[in-house]
């Protein structure tokens, strides 16, 4: 335990590492000044679409009268003009969230039915399923912005725009860090430990000062939250598409998913730069390594493959580390697509991640086991040179 709390302080006490919670806090409180609509169909323009809407139906009623056409159809037209004047004359957002699910519900049995409507029955459901939990909290549950979410629905937007790569990319840069001062002689004096404690103290520190700088750059932004907002609702709606694929899920779920997903990554990018600084020894090109890895991600044809469940990318762990795409987060449309390559899960994306973990570990003790052998080979050799020649020069001597 001693090592490693030398460890974490000699990390905490570099000034790169707090470069790094520095620019980690900037970056999280720029959310508030980001301009960002929450609940995405609740503004006056929606209000003047469905009055058009109004209007059209209206006119095809009596439309309808003066041609004498069934009174079935005379009946559903009728119910629309209702549902849709109630929806365009709605008394604030909570209001118009009951209404427009009523509209949704409508336009969902005309979708099954066979007619036609602008949406397709997939896109229906999702913004049913979304607006049906919705209508359940009441007026607490609407915001206008980013800046007056309460604490909990703040944590669950978090990982909306690319937060984890960020976070991925200061993790990369401890590993940085403790691979240039983390010398045994350095960090522990005369005391020496073995190769297997020495590097899991060493990437236990650079997990938990990974911890501790996100946990001081977001307190900024959380506090505001909380202070200005409240706590917040953990069971606020959040759906998505994913794969084909309609997920509910809520706040509080979201925001447990995401970071039991940082976690495992995080882990994963501290054991893939152990195993280029073992065979490399370069921390810098380790790092440089790392960074444009983490990039790769951004690359536009990346994903482009015409069967994700037999391609190459789907056991690639680049593939997922943007969490939002298995997840989610909260301000994804319920009509968003967020990972529209393939089907997977998020048990099958965790239990990937620590099969490459266990393989990376793997590899770094194997080949740091065979470095370990050509060192000592040259050292025997090296011996055995200086042995020979000692004897020479004996002989020679004794001649």
């Amino acid at each position: 335990m001693w090592h490693l709390t030398s460890n974490i302080k000699l990390l905490l006490k570099h000034p790169f590492t707090w470069l790094v919670i520095c620019v980690l806090t900037v970056y999280f409180s720029s959310i508030l000044i980001q301009p960002s609509v929450s609940n995405w169909l609740l503004d006056w323009n929606s209000r003047e679409v469905f009055n058009e809407t109004y209007l059209n139906y209206k006119r095809e009623y009596e439309n309808g009268i003066e041609q004498r056409i069934s009174n079935d159809i005379l009946i559903e037209l009728d119910k629309k003009l209702s549902i849709t004047y109630a929806l365009a004359n709605s008394q604030g957002s909570f209001d118009f969230v009951r209404r427009y699910l009523d509209f949704l519900n409508n336009q969902l049995e005309d979708a099954q039915s066979g007619r036609q409507t602008a949406e397709s029955i997939y896109d229906l459901q999702a913004k049913q399923l979304y607006y049906e939990h919705l209508s359940r909290l009441g007026n607490s549950a609407l915001y206008k912005d980013v800046q007056q979410y309460p604490l909990i629905e703040m944590m669950a937007s978090l990982f909306l725009n690319r937060t984890p790569l960020v976070i991925y990319a200061a993790v990369g840069i401890f590993s940085f860090i403790a691979a240039k001062n983390s010398h045994r002689n350095k960090l522990l004096g005369n005391r020496q430990l073995t190769f297997v404690r020495f590097h899991i103290s060493k990437c236990l520190s650079i997990l938990f000062t990974g911890i501790i700088s996100f946990a001081i750059s977001i307190t900024p932004l959380l506090l505001y939250a909380l202070i200005r907002n409240g706590l917040g609702q953990p069971d606020y709606p959040v759906v998505f598409r994913r794969g084909g694929e309609i997920i509910y899920s809520s706040a509080l779920q979201i925001i447990t998913s995401q970071l039991i997903l940082i976690f495992l990554f995080s882990i994963l990018v501290i054991t893939f730069y152990e195993l280029l600084l073992t065979i490399s020894k370069e921390p810098t090109i380790s790092l440089l390594i790392v960074l444009t890895l983490l990039c790769i991600p951004f690359y536009p044809k990346y994903f482009l493959t015409r069967d994700f469940q037999q391609s190459i990318i789907k056991w690639i762990p680049l593939t997922y580390l943007d969490s939002k795409s298995i997840v989610g987060a909260l301000e994804i449309f319920p009509t968003t697509d967020v990972f529209k390559s393939g089907r997977i899960s998020y048990f099958e994306v965790c239990l990937e991640t620590l099969l490459w973990i266990f393989i990376l570990i793997l590899m770094t003790v194997i080949i740091a086991l065979i470095n370990k052998a050509v060192v000592r080979s040259k050292l025997i050799t090296q011996g055995c040179c200086q042995t020979k020649k000692a004897n020479i020069s004996s002989h020679q001597v004794k001649a």
